[in-house]
């Protein structure tokens, strides 16, 4: 029963209301009264059953008819101390359940889920080709560089033989 007075359900059932010309030109506050008590009243009457998209929806149209019926035949809305603190009370209640409710969080299972792709390998052959092809060039790449940095330690190996002359050069002459 809970869908029937949600904020959506009660938009919907609103701007069905405002389509009908003797409502919109009420009142607002007494349209806002007329509204509210009705719902209220449908929604005593069957609080305590589970709703289905389809019963919702005629829950809905009896809903219209009878806010509509309601106007036609005027009933003055005069709303007791009583009523008037129950309804307060409700509001402020639901204001509660609403600040004090956690929040739905998603569930963190899925979101840190790693999908699972089960594809059968229909070119197995093509993928070895080329992942050796790949490891190939990534060895000849090692290669180079070790070729690289044994020149380059070659050519440090022969400043320091000559830094170590040139030092030892200079220690003969002091």
């Amino acid at each position: 029963m809970s869908v029937f007075v949600t904020t959506e359900n009660q938009d919907i059932l609103w701007r069905m209301l405002q389509q009908h010309s003797q409502f919109y030109n009420m009142e607002f506050s007494q349209k806002n009264i007329l509204f509210r008590k009705t719902i209220e009243m449908i929604y005593f009457e069957n609080e305590h059953v589970q709703l289905n998209y389809q019963q919702l929806q005629e829950l809905n149209k009896k809903t219209i008819r009878v806010i509509l019926d309601r106007f036609v035949q005027p009933i003055n809305f005069v709303e007791s101390s009583e009523d008037k603190s129950v309804r307060e009370f409700r509001e402020r209640e639901e204001e509660y359940n609403n600040m004090v409710k956690k929040p739905d969080l998603p569930d963190a299972k899925k979101m840190f889920e790693e999908p699972l792709s089960d594809d059968v390998i229909t070119n197995m052959d093509e993928r070895l080709q080329q992942y050796q092809s790949q490891r190939t060039l990534d060895i000849s790449n090692i290669e180079m560089q070790n070729q690289n940095l044994s020149q380059a330690n070659e050519e440090l190996i022969r400043r320091i033989e000559r830094l170590e002359q040139i030092v030892a050069i200079l220690e003969k002459r002091e």
